[in-house]
């Protein structure tokens, strides 16, 4: 079958994300085959749209703040792969640990698509998943800015429309903190890659920086009872307004090595991951070295890695 709105490449890994069975491409529009379902998706500038009707708090809370920072923070003129350092660092680890080249690389809530827009550029074939149809639509303008191929899925990580056993690596870069339910966001990482596959992911760090986080953009520290207060004064006091990432955790590295061996990964390495936050509050460079210093400390650190093997 022929198609000119979606690539039969994308098509063939697509799955209803409603009953898990296949797709058709029609017109615009791509269709469920089962007939207890027959659900409609449409295709909008070769992006198809896979968003549940109805978004949980959590979702919704995250995809009105994405949506605004991609109206208001990212635009295509800003992005310099080459002078990124956090993108330099992340594609240093990913390519240690990626085995199949041949392989889908997903990239999912993948924002503007930094990261498989660079591995595009090196042969790699990569789909980028995201809520945010603006973020896809820089995607697209960024991959056609730099002369690359890729695919684009407006989606939910954790309802995830492609078909089991996918991908032969998948990435996402501060991502899995949007959700209450962490488990399952991390359940359909595993039932998307391929045996053997790999994952790596960063999320905020439980240190003593997660006091900077919940005061800057109402970070939720993961643990019990604090993180049902801090829910309540961010959401119902505040009313969101200074959860500027939307709703997003921050982890103990054992209660990220729980969740992913929960969700079947047989290797789980967990490290720090060095973060560039620019600081633009401190006016004193001396200062801005000092607390950059600081957050290399264990005591510290914003962020971790998680690398996990199916």
């Amino acid at each position: 079958m022929r198609n000119d709105v979606i690539e039969q490449e994308l098509l063939d890994i697509l799955e209803c994300p409603l009953c898990a069975k296949a797709l058709v491409a029609d017109k615009n529009e791509l269709i469920c085959v089962n007939d207890e379902c027959r659900h409609r998706f449409s295709i909008i500038d070769g992006i198809p749209i896979m968003m549940p009707e109805y978004l949980k708090d959590d979702l919704r809370i995250s995809q009105e703040k994405w949506d605004e920072e991609y109206t208001t923070y990212h635009q295509l003129q800003q992005i310099d792969l080459a002078s990124d350092l956090e993108l330099k660092d992340t594609l240093i680890e990913i390519k240690k640990s990626i085995k199949d080249r041949k392989g889908f690389f997903l990239e999912a809530g993948c924002g503007p698509s930094k990261v498989s827009c660079s591995m595009s550029k090196e042969g790699t074939r990569t789909v980028g998943l995201d809520f945010s149809l603006k973020a896809l639509r820089i995607s697209k303008a960024l991959f056609e800015r730099e002369g690359v191929k890729g695919h684009f899925v407006c989606g939910d990580i954790s309802k995830m429309p492609f078909k089991k056993n996918t991908f032969s690596f998948i990435y996402t870069g501060g991502v899995i903190e949007h959700f209450k339910d962490t488990q399952f966001a991390v359940d359909e990482l595993w039932r998307c890659l391929k045996s053997e596959g790999i994952t790596w992911n960063t999320v905020p760090y439980l240190s003593l920086s997660v006091i900077y986080r919940v005061l800057l953009w109402g970070n939720i520290p993961d643990i019990p009872l604090i993180k049902q207060v801090v829910e309540f004064i961010e959401i119902t006091l505040l009313k969101k307004k200074f959860m500027r990432f939307g709703y997003e955790k921050s982890f103990t590295q054992m209660k990220m090595e729980k969740i992913f061996r929960k969700s079947g990964f047989t290797m789980v390495n967990i490290g720090f991951f060095k973060t560039y936050y620019p600081l633009a509050w401190v006016k004193s460079v001396f200062l801005k070295n000092l607390l950059t210093k600081i957050a290399d400390t264990r005591l510290f650190w914003p962020m971790i890695y998680i690398l996990a093997k199916k």
